[in-house]
């Protein structure tokens, strides 16, 4: 038969696993929340006389790109580093900061625009 200190032992053990496994699941999902968006992020580009749109949907790590009639055109990864986005797809690349709402990406840089599209704002969809 088991005494009372023993029983209270293990009661305090399976608390405590419990609270472990609860502090790390709360970790893990804040990281996710920190290193991952999601939903789609649209711009708008005004190239000498005509403007284009182009949408950025996010889910996971994955990136897919939607020219302005909704049509999707390309897919792509993406990773966050602090307030800093980094896009790529294919052998294209495009750099931003992630506003501190993480509703808006300003482009700082992007591989083969000629530099047309940096400054642009993607603003989160709503």
């Amino acid at each position: 038969m088991e005494t009372i200190t023993t029983l209270g032992r293990k009661k305090i053990a399976i608390i405590a696993s419990i609270a472990i496994v609860i502090v790390v699941g709360v970790a893990y999902y804040i990281h996710q929340q920190n290193t991952h968006l999601s939903g789609k992020y649209t711009a708008t580009f005004n190239m000498l006389i005509a403007e284009g749109k182009d949408t950025l949907e996010f889910n996971g790590d994955k990136v897919k790109e939607f020219d302005e009639s909704g049509e999707l055109t390309n897919t792509g990864t993406y990773k966050i580093t602090n307030n800093q986005i980094e896009v790529t797809i294919n052998n294209y690349k495009m750099t931003g900061n992630l506003s501190d709402d993480r509703k808006t990406i300003t482009v700082t840089h992007m591989d083969n625009s000629l530099g047309l599209g940096e400054g642009a704002k993607y603003i989160k969809n709503t």
